[in-house]
């Protein structure tokens, strides 16, 4: 039926009845009630009122809280200027302290090269009318990158600056007076330069207080005034129209929003703000006519106000423009309602309100919206069957009472049971269901039907096997839908689906898990065995996470270890460097390793090596921190047993360097050959093998007369003998006997004992007392007697050695004779000269 068509009564019909009595149009029923309430104008211009009033309040409350807010809003303004301002000089100041500071760290000033650093000095402040100063300690100038180099400079113009930073050792900035050189206004920014600990110069820079000006200038309005003054509040620097500086105001006695009103001597009202720089102490005072700073209120009130009356009569406007609408619209609906309880047709025109038309239409519309939901009722059966068809679902109803099952074609589907021929039996051999499901399962399918003796419902898991013998995973659901009176069941109703692959999925899933969990296993077994500490940290490198390695290890609790207090545990000297690492890792999202000392639980500490390692997404976005701590203590205490052993062994070489340069420069400044300086090399090697492998702890005596005599003994059949007491000898002290034994053994081969048959040499040493004085003898008998030297001849490197520097370089005395055919050589040394030794008895030997 089509809007418009003729409608026949139905008056008969209960729905239309009801739909008369709501409308109130069954007349023929009841007589015309009378309708109490108020009508839909009334209403209407009830709800404009009560739009309009608060809006008109809300309007005057929000203009009183403009009067206040544009007046804080002009002086805020100020107080921003003036924080701003004194932010800049600030800044200035800092940027200046820190090319102060670069120079003091000068290579130049460090070494004392003054004209050196005057021209780094000078080069680094070139075009900034700023220059450097040096002073001594009695505040004298030494320096001025104003003037060349080497001119004569006074004393400086502000000693009071100068003398406290002497006094203090602290950064500081001057006030503003006028230079001793420049003859300008400056002021200065002083650092103290140590050495040994105390202050020896003071170095500073000196800018010209006009430098400021410039800086007010970027911050402070052309129309407004501002003042840069000093701690002794002079003005460094000022700017602005007004006619008189800013200290020439009177101020008012009030103060409004943190700002001084004041009145200069012109008779203007000035507004003024000042704030302190913490850095310098320097006061930064802003001031502004007060005509000027709240012009912008009254133009904003004015604004306000028009705006207000305006909108004010658009509303009202508007509410009488939106009630007629909408009783026109009701109207005309409560017309229609009555002519749709009559049974008449409806025609449909556009109403000025939404819903009277979607009422209107939906009255039309009725018998054709009632067929278009049994088409779509019809097409969603149709689409609910396709989606059981698409995911493998199929249901059965199962009556328990008669032993049958009705299957759905879905289920006979996913089941794969033939089309034809279906028992729809329960029990026997012709139970479709039991035949095809895997015999491993079929057990289950009598529990799942003791189960519903005592329960409404069950699920339901078990596999089957299909005609081409693929086995398929099923999950299912089962109800009791109705039970006998004696409360068994008789009607249960069963869904299910196929579920293989996500059967499949979740055992792979599980062999995943299984497999990430040895993973887990293995890891934190390599923790515990390459590192003794691992921890988790969020994105941010606070840590949430517990780590049970870290509290046992440090003895922190959870409490004492979450957020940044794992830094509480860190050595204090560490701290702050292992903090500036991990921030500096955070931010760039990089590997992390540092080496700090860390507190065990019972408060020792040790050095250990952390690494972290960032873990990301696969956007990149940094999840979370994972890492390990590795106590590395023998390893730091290698290190620093291998530094002291490099600078024992640099010293011993320096020594023995030493001893070389010595032995060359008698060997070849007497009347010795190359050969006797390569032999006494030779003598000097012997010595050093034997004190490396005593680790340069020392020697014994003994040890040290077999090595030197060894090599000339081997082949000859001379007798030599070798005895006394167990001698510890220092490692120089082994050095000069050794040199004196094989400068004697050489003489021997040569001339002596050695150079034929016949000869004895005989090597004894004595001590007064156990660890007392030492006497060494050496004893050649020779073959044939050999002439003493004469008086006249020149003595070489061997007999000086012999004679005075064995005996010198150990504190003692020595003598060497020639007596036909004897050659005796002794020396004796105070226990400190060579080292305290301890006698274990007389030690006896020969070498032939």
């Amino acid at each position: 039926m089509a809007v418009g068509d003729p409608v026949e009564r139905r008056g008969d019909r209960p729905a239309w009845r009801a739909v008369r009595s709501i409308a109130g149009g069954d007349r023929d029923s009841r007589p015309e009630a009378s309708h109490a309430g108020r009508s839909l104008r009334v209403y209407l211009i009830a709800m404009s009122v009560a739009l309009v009033v608060p809006s008109l309040v809300l309007c005057v409350y929000l203009t009183s809280n403009l009067v206040h807010s544009e007046m804080a809003s002009g002086r805020e303004r100020l107080q921003r200027a003036a924080y701003e301002a004194t932010r800049d000089v600030d800044r200035e100041v800092a940027g200046l302290f820190i090319v102060l500071e670069t120079l003091a760290t000068s290579r130049a000033l460090a070494a004392d090269d003054l004209p050196g650093f005057h021209g780094s000095a000078s080069r680094a402040l070139a075009g900034t009318n700023a220059y450097v100063l040096l002073l001594d300690r009695s505040l004298r100038q030494i320096l001025n990158t104003r003037v060349p180099y080497g001119t004569e400079l006074p004393s400086t113009a502000h000693p009071e600056s100068a003398r406290h930073v002497v006094e203090t050792g602290l950064r500081t900035v001057s006030g503003v007076f006028t230079g001793a050189v420049s003859g300008r206004r400056v002021v200065n920014l002083l650092v103290p330069i140590r050495r040994d600990g105390s202050v020896r110069y003071v170095l500073l820079i000196t800018v010209y207080a006009s430098r400021f000006d410039a800086v007010l200038r970027e911050v402070i309005r052309p129309e407004w005034t501002a003042r840069l003054a000093d701690q002794n509040n002079h003005t460094i620097g000022s700017i602005g129209r007004v006619g008189e500086p800013l200290e020439g105001a009177t101020t008012a006695p009030r103060n409004v929003h943190g700002v001084t009103e004041a009145r200069a001597s012109n008779g203007e009202v000035l507004l003024a703000a000042s704030r302190r720089s913490g850095t310098t102490g320097w006061t930064v005072s802003v001031a502004a006519p007060k005509a000027l700073v709240d012009a912008s209120f009254w133009q904003s009130v004015r604004w306000l106000g028009a705006a207000s009356l305006l909108s004010l009569g658009l509303a009202a406007a508007f509410c009488v423009y939106l009630s007629r609408q909408m009783t026109d619209a009701m109207g005309y609906l409560r017309s229609a309602t009555r002519r749709l309880a009559r049974g008449e047709v409806i025609p449909v025109r556009p109403l000025p309100v939404t819903e009277a038309n979607i009422a209107l239409e939906g009255l039309a519309r009725a018998s054709r919206l009632i067929e278009a939901r049994s088409q779509e009722l019809a097409d969603s059966e149709a689409r609910c069957r396709q989606a059981l068809r698409v995911g493998r679902m199929g249901s059965w109803d199962a009556n328990l009472v008669l032993g049958t099952r009705t299957w759905s074609p879905e289920a006979i589907e996913v089941m794969g049971l033939p089309q034809a021929g279906i028992s729809g039996k329960i029990g026997g051999p012709d139970d479709e269901l039991r035949a095809i499901i895997h015999p491993d399962d079929r057990h289950l399918l009598d529990g799942y039907h003791a189960a519903f003796l005592d329960r409404d419902e069950i699920d339901a898991a078990y596999r089957i096997v299909l005609p081409d013998g693929t086995i398929r995973h099923l999950a299912g659901h089962g109800k009791v839908v109705q039970r006998t009176p004696e409360g068994k069941p008789a009607l249960v109703t069963n869904v299910m689906a196929d579920v293989t692959e996500r059967t499949i999925a979740f055992d792979q899933i599980a062999a995943q898990k299984q497999q990430l969990e040895a993973e887990k296993a293995r890891y934190q077994a390599l923790v515990k065995v390459s590192a003794q500490i691992e921890w988790t940290t969020e994105a941010d490198g606070t840590t949430l996470e517990d780590s049970p390695t870290w509290r046992q290890f440090t003895g922190q609790s959870y409490q004492d270890w979450v957020g940044t207090g794992w830094l509480d545990a860190v050595h204090p000297d560490d701290r702050e460097r292992t903090k500036a690492a991990w921030h500096a890792a955070v931010e760039e999202a990089g590997e992390y390793q540092v080496d700090y000392r860390l507190r065990r639980a019972d408060g020792t500490y040790c050095w250990t090596t952390a690494r972290g390692v960032a873990l990301k997404n696969s956007e990149g976005r940094l999840l979370k921190w994972v890492g390990s701590n590795e106590d590395i203590s023998e390893r730091k205490a290698r290190e620093e047993h291998l530094e002291v052993v490099m600078r024992e062994l640099s010293h011993r070489t320096k020594n023995l360097l030493a001893v070389i340069q010595s032995i060359a420069r008698r060997s070849f400044g007497g009347q010795d050959t190359a050969q006797a300086f390569n032999e006494r090399l030779s003598g000097l090697a012997v010595s050093h093998d034997l004190l490396v492998r005593c680790s340069w702890r020392g020697t014994s005596l003994e040890d040290l007369v077999h090595a030197h005599l060894q090599p000339f003994a081997a082949g000859r059949d001379q007798d030599i003998t070798i005895a006394g007491p167990f001698v510890s000898l220092r490692p120089q002290s082994a050095q000069s006997i050794g040199l004196a034994l094989h400068e004697l053994a050489t003489n021997a081969l040569k001339y002596g004992a050695l150079s034929a048959g016949g000869g004895t040499i005989e090597v004894t040493w004595r001590l007064a007392s156990p660890g007392g004085d030492l006497r060494l003898d050496w004893r050649e008998r020779l073959h044939e007697p050999v002439p003493a030297p004469s008086p006249s001849v020149h003595l070489g490197f061997g007999r000086t050695l012999l004679d005075r520097v064995v005996a010198s370089s150990l504190s003692g005395s020595s003598g060497y004779t020639i007596d036909g055919r004897e050659v005796h050589w002794w020396i004796e040394a105070p226990a400190d000269g060579y080292q305290d030794g301890v006698s274990e008895g007389d030690h006896a030997s020969s070498l032939h």
